[in-house]
């Protein structure tokens, strides 16, 4: 998933695309809310065990 952000994010930095700002913006909301998934994913799964 960061991967496909690091051309976007060179662009953004080295070139000033704004364009390419607003897609990485997009992809760290978008990692941001996976990562939530995965800790709540987590504490159920905790819970269970407990």
């Amino acid at each position: 998933m960061v991967a496909k952000v690091e051309a976007d994010a060179d662009k953004f930095y080295n070139s000033s695309s704004s364009a390419a700002g607003t897609r990485v913006c997009k992809a760290m909301q978008d990692l941001k809310v996976f990562a939530g998934d995965i800790r709540k994913d987590l504490k159920r799964k905790e819970q269970q065990i407990n």
